[in-house]
């Protein structure tokens, strides 16, 4: 995502970003030289800077923009906010990702593939997500609910500041990272079902994803799509399961039921799969399900192997 330093400082930029001297600034440059309103930056397939009328110019790799000029930016650009004002470099020239603004200040918690995991990547227990060029907020216990740039939510007892792209960046031409919904996922279950593998395969790629509690969970929904396509159940019908009661099943609370699947969907962004958030699906009603159709099942795995 796009990023300026300053004296060894980063800042991260929104899709929108306002440099300037007042207080409600999205970077705050604290120098008389620069106005309360002074530049800003914004993303349309670049990053571009546009003086707002500041007092003593703003100038991009030394040279002072005009009125209305919006020049497209590029790593290693430098941007002064007057002729002896502060200058920042642009060392990210990539698109804007979701982020969330931790309240009273902080690192901000970034995206990855599209998922925003709160508190943190590590212990995520509540997640953002776009589906189908909606943003959406699943709290922790799974309620779900839609969610714009400037909302703030509560996560874990603090609350953040939420920074969304107005439609995720498509993966580019070329791209050969895998893709979700062209994956099979493949579960390897030991015979005593103590140890559940889980890695994906798309072609001649194979991503192993390393061991965790959340691949069991998979692996029970997985089993739910399955028996249901081996009884013929409908494609848009089978491996539905109500979350209270699945979680039961597992000897799971149904708040660290749902913390699992905020696991899972961190563990394949982290590992670059495209369409991570898009792993559970839900309906009305609250029932949800595995989204991904192509589904494995090796050794020592008794239930049905029929995919469709």
């Amino acid at each position: 995502m796009g990023t300026l330093q300053q004296d060894g400082k980063t800042f991260h930029l929104l899709p929108w970003t306002a440099l300037g001297r007042a207080p409600g600034a999205t970077i705050r440059l604290d120098d008389p030289r620069v106005s309360g309103a002074h530049a800003v930056l914004s993303w349309s397939e670049a990053w571009q800077i546009q003086d707002l009328g500041s007092r003593n110019g703003t100038f991009h790799n030394g040279q002072r923009l005009e009125a209305g000029q919006r020049p497209a930016l590029s790593v290693g650009d430098r941007l002064r906010f007057g002729a002896e004002g502060p200058e920042l470099v642009l060392t990210d020239d990539s698109a804007p990702v979701a982020m969330a603004l931790p309240a009273g200040g902080g690192a901000p918690v970034l995206a990855a593939q599209g998922l925003l995991s709160l508190p943190n990547a590590l212990s995520p227990v509540a997640q953002v997500f776009e589906d189908q060029e909606r943003w959406f907020f699943e709290s922790e216990g799974g309620t779900l609910r839609p969610v714009q740039s400037g909302d703030w939510v509560t996560v874990a007892g603090g609350r953040f500041q939420l920074s969304l792209p107005a439609a995720w960046v498509s993966t580019r031409e070329g791209d050969q990272r895998l893709q979700l919904g062209l994956c099979t996922l493949v579960f390897g279950v030991s015979p005593d079902e103590e140890h559940v593998d889980l890695h994906l395969q798309q072609g001649p790629q194979r991503l192993e994803l390393p061991h965790r509690a959340h691949h069991y969970t998979l692996l029970t929904l997985a089993r739910s799509r399955l028996r249901d396509r081996a009884a013929g159940v409908a494609a848009g019908e089978e491996g539905w399961e109500d979350p209270e009661r699945l979680a039961r099943r597992l000897g799971l609370s149904t708040n660290a039921f749902f913390v699992q699947l905020c696991r899972a969907r961190a563990q394949l962004a982290e590992a670059g799969v495209e369409g991570a958030s898009g792993l559970i699906e839900r309906r009305a009603g609250g029932k949800l399900r595995l989204a991904a159709t192509e589904l494995r099942l090796d050794r020592g795995e008794a239930a049905p192997l029929a995919t469709r």
